[in-house]
């Protein structure tokens, strides 16, 4: 004020003549017109702001009367009217105001003038008292400007204006600018105190003095803000000796200096002075301003706030009533003070826990724009506790809309490329890591913001410094740079140490906060230094705020303690904290949530399951609310729900949530982040527990080599999964045993390092490597890792009976069973059975797998009745499992799941018939398990594609269709080079994953259409009652035989039904199953294809059974194994007679289909379509091209000429029926035409079909994915146009170009409404032979895509008898309607003219 009433005395006085020549007024009214100014700012200094604005109102008035509407008096007379209404809290209009003086000063003044300079002045402290520095430092630097080309002002002048200037730059936040102005002019200020003029009178000594505390509170003010403690302390202390020893206490600028030293000691964490500091700068400033001033009224509301603070609940209602009874009594109810006054209010509200209508009050008054202009400060206060209660309440979404709000208004205030609202934005940053999944952004803020702007402006001691770095630490642990964060973390604790008392909660909290991400990065031995340290501190501070801190350290150490495997220690620190949090307040720093969820997972680990599952519901829930479907905030505990679900059993829960953890995850930060390895791992651990190995060790695999990229092959999580690993290779039969045992001792030796040898992780190793011992005879070590591994679950869980013993149990159990010490191993696998009955039921796997093994157990001590009594409950589990698990795998994990049940099936079998006289129905049971069983893959397979199809559900067919179309694309994709893939932006391992994912969810899906169907269990009585006279059923179950274990032994069990009444399921047991499989199935084969006489294939495929069914009968065969490969009517049976001539054999894949076929309405075309190709032009090019080809064992495919008879004779016989037919011959003959074909009622292919054994393959180089590549189905298929050319080139890999059409591909042909297909070629019967499940080949293709009848063949044929047994098929067919009679009479036909059996004997038919 001094200065602007120095230089307003100068040109109301010194330079009257050149101010108002214009007006010809004279100096006495001047003087008459300043005296209003006098007394304005009298009554102002009085705090009489009121009477102060009547002034004003009078100078208006009157000069308007004199000089007109537009007048200098006016424009000095607007400014003071801003700066009264300030003080009362009026803000109307407050910028217009402002703005019109000056352009009224502007035109009457001039631009250029002295009077215009002072107005600037004015106006720009007016925008410095309203809080708008933007606008304060553009009128200050348009003063300076024009004072600096001025002789009016002296170097004092200019020196305060600097001093001005350095105020705006301090609270815009450029420090560097504000000291080095401060420093160019304090020698000047502090000259001047020391100057022996004794003409001075002791106003103006006084007024020096002023000047210089000034000067030395701005300097220590910038001191302060550019976190130079040390400095800005000494600045502090050294300026209130000198200020209270050159003016007295009471001197506004000793108060002023007080205030801002106890904000540089609150915010820096001492507790005590500030109070101290406020009070005093209170008490004086009322004798220098007096109590209503508006500097009066800040210091009396930081007092308040300091003691709400503090819990001095006291002192600061006292306070809050001084203020209250001051503003009552001085300003009016809509003055901005009583906002202010709300603000503190809230801030009370808040520290007591009170926010339930809190948010709603704060926002009605920031949203009122009657009490508030838009971007007054006040707004932020109310901003930032809105931005505390939506915290509290978790409700981030709301929070980030407020800080979003304060940086609009701080970039109006300060400016948006300002240091003080670059803070806003880093507050917006912290908030998005600490809520949210915006990294990305965050990080853009921290470099534009942070290392753009405010590290240049600020050193390491800053107050916020330590804070940012925690947030800078979690965005770099976030991003995988480990080290990166580990650096900062040491860095923040450095800071941490240096700045704060060794017992001060500030120094508390930072230390859990660095000791929470130091347990995240992996520093274990570090987090444990500093967490236990930070408790010591924290455990002291237990009010009702500050106790959230100690809160906070112990559910840190949980998490520590978990992690090391001391369950009890960790679950009684979080029960701890969650007494404790019931007598806390909410507040903004802390989630409950998080805890319940870190509570969660110790649970989890210890088998409290039911408290596990409650809590991780409800988190989900919340989380889902709060943070939205796809936040990071689901990861964690979506993974630990899904490994509650594998615990319990719930496989499809498990893959659903283990699928869902990790799409969050990879979306959220990457597909090789270390956050990723949870959910990872959980779903390695899933398809483990289901058989399927090969994609166990592919997740396993895969966490390894994440974790491993950042925290090297040491670090604990790697060690647990590399342990895993080698158990999966262990089971997938990996030959290695030295690798494998390799590999556990490697992890055993890592964790030992890192952990104590009692430890959880540790024991769990124990247990993995007592398994893999097991398997390899080590029984005395296998016992004595267990021993140790039970001893250390007894130390950590003894109190609970833990679920982990369950395990140790049974493989103790293996050791006894394999000892054959009957009584301990029972004994051990009963134990393992109480306790998974206890934790879950008798229906989980674990219990199901210690029944199965008890059974065993009996079985093996001679005691069938209970042998028998446990296996059934097993079967009857094993058919639950089916049911539930199936509808949600693939094909190929239902055949992984299967293998891991089945051996329990041969086990059955191999009791029914060791025990079936005691105990005959146990044959028909074996009979019911076949019915249930046999071609489960592809009765799955066929009803998926039939329920899509017959759905209304246009959404699921969709899905379907886009399936196919991407499985067509895989099968190309697989026989691409690496170039071709990249080049095509192709990911095969994703495209895999994608066809197999989609292939889950449509079978899922379909599933459901069959909800509202009666589901049954098919059963032998119902296969008998669809016999007719005569007719018989019969099962072949190929099984290996169970001896203490399961053997290599191969057993063939003919399960005979006969058309009797009463009759029960007979058997013929055929033992020498392995040279069925071999040398009798080689004499077959040879006797066949050379032909020469087979004296063997009768009696040992044939005669036991016919012996029980006898001749002339019509038998419906589901064949199993070897009997997949032979065609039984090509049997001879002597007298030149063969099988075909006495008995018809009717071929299908599983007997139930006789009581579907008759139960049933098929759907079928009605349309006598029918499309037919033969005689493929195999060679596009000329065959002399490839002579060097086949000189190097390049495949010669041979014409088919016979194929163009066989079709134009089959096109015209089809004619003369009234069919339509296509026909596709040479180049026609394409695959592309085949795959485009829409459910003929008659598909016939006349072509070469050939399949490739699996211990022939030999890959060609340009296969890049081996795996997939073995699979059967791509492996066997039907030549078409161009074949030839493309087995030029490559021997195996048979998708690199069109040409051949692969059995995978057959799969996706649309012939659901197709009654019969005709494979009229080589082999097109061939394939791998897979237990129970038939050929995986041609046929099971052709019957997946919706045929249902098909007829195939088993060996080579000839090109120009299959041409007429087609031909005669097709006559006798049209003719009478029966296609398996008139496929038998063609037969016979032929054999007319071509007598040995492999001219008809090759072809089957399989389907009714």
């Amino acid at each position: 004020m001094g200065t602007t009433k120095r230089l307003f005395n100068l040109v109301f006085l010194g330079l009257t003549f050149f101010a108002f020549a214009h007006y010809q007024a004279n100096a006495q009214s001047v003087k008459k017109y300043n005296k209003y100014i006098e007394k304005a700012e009298k009554k102002f200094d009085q705090g009489k702001f009121e009477k102060a604005l009547k002034f004003v109102d009078k100078l208006e008035s009157k000069s308007t009367q004199k000089f007109g509407a537009e007048n200098q008096f006016l424009a000095v007379a607007k400014l003071k009217q801003a700066k009264y209404n300030w003080a009362l809290g009026q803000f109307d209009d407050y910028y217009k105001i402002n703005s019109d003086a000056l352009a009224i000063s502007q035109k009457t003044n001039g631009e250029n003038s002295i009077s215009h300079g002072i107005n600037l002045i004015d106006a720009a402290q007016n925008m410095v008292n309203y809080g708008n520095y933007v606008k304060a430092y553009d009128y200050l630097e348009q003063a300076i400007d024009l004072f600096q080309n001025s002789d009016a002002a002296d170097d004092l002048y200019l020196s305060e204006l600097k001093l001005k200037k350095a105020e705006i730059l301090i609270a815009i936040g450029d420090y560097n600018k504000a000291l080095k102005l401060i420093n160019q002019e304090e020698a000047f200020y502090l000259q001047r105190t020391l100057d022996k003029d004794n003409n001075l009178k002791n106003k103006q000594l006084e007024k020096r003095f002023e000047d210089a505390a000034r000067m030395i509170t701005l300097k220590s003010n910038a001191l302060r803000h550019k976190g130079e403690i040390r400095r800005a302390d000494s600045a502090f202390s050294t300026g209130e000796s000198w200020i209270k020893d050159k003016l007295n206490k009471r001197n506004k600028y000793f108060a002023d200096h007080l205030y801002y030293f106890a904000e540089f000691l609150e915010e820096n964490g001492t507790r005590e002075l500030p109070f101290s500091y406020y009070s005093d700068a209170y008490i004086y400033s009322i004798s220098a301003n007096g109590a209503n001033h508006p500097s009066t009224l800040k210091y009396l509301e930081k007092l308040v706030l300091n003691t709400i603070k503090e819990n001095n609940i006291s002192k600061a209602l006292a306070f809050y009533k001084d203020l209250e009874k001051i503003l009552k009594t001085n300003f009016d109810k809509n003055s901005s003070h009583f906002v202010k006054l709300a603000t503190i209010s809230f801030e009370s509200d808040l520290r007591k826990g009170d926010i339930k209508k809190l948010e709603q009050a704060a926002a009605k008054l920031s949203d009122d724009k009657n009490l508030l202009p838009a971007d007054h400060p006040i707004r932020i206060e109310l901003l930032n506790t809105l931005v505390k209660v939506a915290s509290a309440k978790n409700n981030y979404q709301n929070a980030e809309g407020y800080l979003n709000q304060i940086i609009d208004i701080k970039s109006m205030l300060y400016g948006d490329t300002s240091v003080s609202t670059s803070y806003s934005k880093l507050d917006l940053a912290h908030h998005w890591v600490d809520h949210t999944d915006k990294f990305e952004d965050a990080v853009k803020i921290y470099n534009q913001e942070f290392y753009g702007k405010i590290e240049k402006q600020i050193t390491t001691k800053h107050y916020k410094y330590v804070n940012l770095l925690n947030h800078l630490a979690t965005t770099y642990q976030i991003d995988d740079d480990y080290e990166k964060a580990s650096d900062l973390l040491d860095e923040a604790l450095l800071a941490t140490r240096t700045k704060y008392d060794n017992q001060d909660i500030d120094f508390g909290k930072e230390l859990n906060l660095i000791a929470d991400l130091q347990i995240k990065i992996g520093e274990y031995e570090k987090a444990e230094v500093n967490i236990a340290e930070s408790i010591s501190i924290l455990q002291n501070f237990d009010t009702e705020f500050s106790i959230v801190y100690y809160i906070m350290a112990l559910e840190t150490q949980a998490k520590l303690l978990s992690i090391k495997g001391f369950f009890d220690e960790a679950e009684d620190a979080l029960e701890l904290s969650q007494k404790l949090y019931s007598r806390t307040i909410p507040s903004p720093e802390y989630n409950p949530l998080l805890a319940s969820q870190e509570l969660a997972s110790v649970y989890l680990k210890v088998g409290k399951y039911g408290e596990t599952e409650k809590i991780l519901l409800k988190a989900l829930e919340r989380n889902t609310e709060l943070y939205g479907e796809d936040s990071r905030k689901l990861i964690l505990p979506m993974v630990d729900f899904g490994r509650l679900q594998l615990i319990k059993g719930d496989y499809t829960k498990t893959e659903e949530l283990g699928r869902r953890a990790l799409e969050i995850s990879e979306n959220t930060f990457g597909k090789n982040s270390t956050k990723n390895a949870p959910a990872i791992l959980l779903l390695g651990e899933l398809y483990e527990t289901l058989g399927d190995y090969d994609k166990s060790e592919e997740f396993y695999s895969r966490a390894i080599s994440v974790l491993e990229n950042q925290f090297g092959r040491d670090h604990v999580d790697v060690a647990t999964s590399i342990s895993k690993l080698a158990i999966v290779l262990f089971y997938e039969g990996d030959e290695n045993a030295q690798k494998i045992e390799d590999l556990l001792f490697e992890a055993k030796t890592i964790v030992g390092k890192r952990f104590s040898p009692k430890s959880p992780l540790y024991a769990d190793l124990l247990k993995d490597m007592a398994r893999f011992f097991i398997s390899e005879d080590k029984l005395e070590d296998a016992l004595s890792f267990l021993e140790q591994s039970e001893d250390i679950w007894k130390d950590k869980a003894g109190r609970r009976n833990n679920i982990k013993a369950a395990d140790i149990h049974i493989l103790r159990g293996d050791i006894f069973y394999k000892q054959r010490k009957w009584n301990a191993a029972e004994s051990e696998y009963k134990e393992s059975q109480k306790l998974n009955e206890k934790f879950f039921n008798d229906q989980h796997p674990e219990y199901v797998k210690a029944t199965s093994r008890m059974s065993k157990v009996y079985y093996m001590d001679g005691n069938q009745r209970k042998a028998k009594t446990y296996i059934e409950e097993v079967m009857k589990n094993y058919n639950v499992f089916i049911k539930e698990y199936f509808p949600a795998l693939s094909e190929r994990e239902k055949t992984k799941y299967w293998n891991t049940i089945r051996d329990d099936y041969d086990y059955f079998n191999t009791m029914a018939l060791t025990m079936h006289d005691r105990y005959p129905e146990m044959i028909q049971t074996v009979f019911n398990n076949t019915l249930k069983t046999k071609g489960l893959l592809l009765s799955s397979s066929i009803k998926m594609r039939e329920r899509i199809l017959n759905s209304n559900d246009s959404i699921l067919k969709t899905q379907y269709f886009d399936w196919l179309d991407k499985k067509e694309l895989l099968s190309n994709a697989i026989s691409m080079s690496k170039e071709q893939l990249e080049s095509e932006g192709i990911n095969l391992s994703q495209l895999a994953r994608e066809v197999e994912l989609i292939e889950k969810s449509l079978s899922q899906q379909s599933e459901l259409f069959s909800e509202g169907i009666v589901q049954q269990d098919y059963n032998w009585e119902q296969i008998r009652e669809t016999l007719q006279p005569n007719e018989v059923a019969i099962e072949m179950v190929r099984f290996r035989h169970f001896d203490h274990y399961i053997t290599d032994s191969v057993v063939y069990l003919m399960l005979i039904l006969k058309s009797e009444e009463k009759s029960k399921p007979e058997f013929v047991v055929m033992e020498s199953g392995n040279d069925m499989e071999s040398k009798f199935f080689n004499n077959y084969r040879n006797a066949i294809k050379f032909r020469v006489q087979d004296n063997f294939s009768y009696k040992n495929f044939w005669e036991p059974i016919e012996k029980a069914v006898g001749l002339n009968k019509t038998i419906y065969l589901s064949p199993d194994g070897v009997y997949n490969q032979i065609n039984l009517e090509a049997i001879p049976i002597g007298n030149q007679q063969y099988l075909l001539d006495k008995t018809n054999i009717v071929l299908v894949s599983n007997t139930k289909d006789l009581y579907l076929k008759k139960n049933a309405s098929e759907t079928s075309q009605d349309e006598k379509t029918a499309l037919l190709f033969g005689d493929p032009k195999f060679y596009l090019a000329s065959r002399q091209e490839y002579i060097s080809e086949f000189r190097s064992g390049a495949t010669q495919i041979s014409d088919l000429p016979g194929t163009k008879i066989e079709i134009d004779a089959l096109t015209k016989l089809f004619e003369q029926n009234g069919w339509t037919t296509s026909n596709y011959l040479d180049t026609k003959a394409a695959e592309e035409r085949v795959k485009d074909m829409k459910s003929p009622k008659v598909f016939h292919i006349a072509t070469h079909g050939f399949f490739t054994e699996k211990e022939d393959r030999k890959q060609d180089n340009s296969f890049e994915n081996n795996q997939m590549s073995e699979n059967p189905l791509l492996n066997t298929g039907l030549m078409l146009k161009g074949s030839g050319d493309l087995l030029t080139k490559t021997r195996y890999n048979y998708n690199i170009e069109p040409g051949i059409l692969t059995a995978y591909e057959a799969m996706n042909l649309n012939l659901d409404k197709t009654d019969l297909v005709v494979l009229s070629a080589c082999e097109t019967g061939l394939g791998e032979v897979h237990g129970g499940e038939g050929v995986f080949g041609l046929q099971r293709s052709f019957l997946v895509a919706g045929a249902k009848t098909l007829v195939m063949s088993l060996f080579k044929v000839s090109d120009e008898a299959t041409q007429k047994l087609m031909v005669s098929f097709y006559e006798k067919w049209l003719e009478t309607g029966d296609k398996r009679q008139a496929f038998i009479d063609a037969k016979k036909e032929i054999r007319n003219e071509y007598k040995d059996p492999i001219y008809w004997g090759a072809f089957v038919m399989i389907g009714i």
